[in-house]
């Protein structure tokens, strides 16, 4: 909602709140004079508490958090009638917003950052992976299909569709690495590796037969692998797609 001082409230049930605070975002907004035409408005940031010296003591000493509901896109709107300029610019309820954070090279020799990197990684390879097998001359007795799939993150609802519509008789997905990734520690996850080989999960959703399948090719072509354990839930696209 837009309010009369010109802040655009931002409704969320994601995991908005803890990574946008402070952020520059793009706002993509439908010219209501041409249904169907976007504009991408740029400059605007994300923010909670305005100045901090006003907050709750709480919030300044780290032991409360920033409720979903305190988010707003702040334009820099100002003199009067703030609220009429944001609607004069055709904001409205259901506008998007996406991080304005390119992908720039890191500190560190051969690494980079920025935002959106999970899914932009993963479509990346899909996509060069598909590239390369074609290139090859593609497989000649069984059928691989190549997707991406949205939604993952609220319901993994678009590998459903995929499924639905292409019929696969098994579906491989993406995992984790569970040494580089912070926080998880005392959950005594497998000790999974970027570079040490790709994982396998055993358990009970898992096939155990076109493991078998994996594994064996593995061996016979000196591909390391790593074994991962999940139990009803792998918790991907892959299992929404079962």
């Amino acid at each position: 909602s837009i309010g009369e001082d010109g802040k655009i409230w931002i409704n969320t049930d994601s995991f908005l709140p803890t990574v946008l605070i402070g952020h520059e975002v793009k706002l993509f907004s439908e010219d209501p004079d041409a249904p169907g035409s976007y504009r991408c408005i740029e400059g605007g940031t994300v923010e909670a508490l305005g100045a901090i010296h006003f907050s709750d003591p709480g919030q300044r000493d780290g032991s409360k958090g920033i409720k979903k509901e305190q988010i707003y896109l702040d334009l820099q709107i100002h003199g009067e009638n703030k609220k009429q300029q944001v609607l004069n610019l055709g904001v409205r309820p259901g506008d998007s917003i996406i991080f304005d954070r390119p992908i720039r090279p890191g500190f560190s020799p051969n690494t980079f950052y920025g935002a959106y990197l999970d899914n932009g990684l993963g479509c990346f390879v899909a996509a060069e992976v598909a590239r390369l097998i074609a290139e090859a001359g593609g497989t000649k007795k069984v059928r691989v299909l190549f997707a991406i799939a949205s939604y993952e993150e609220i319901g993994r609802f678009g590998s459903r569709v995929m499924a639905g519509e292409m019929k696969p008789d098994a579906l491989i997905d993406v995992n984790h690495d569970y040494v580089g990734a912070p926080g998880i520690g005392d959950k005594r996850m497998q000790p999974l590796e970027m570079g040490k080989g790709f994982t396998m999960a055993v358990g009970s959703i898992a096939s155990e037969q076109l493991n078998r399948i994996i594994a064996t090719a593995a061996k016979a072509q000196d591909i390391p692998l790593q074994r991962d354990i999940v139990g009803v839930d792998t918790g991907t696209d892959g299992m929404a797609g079962v």
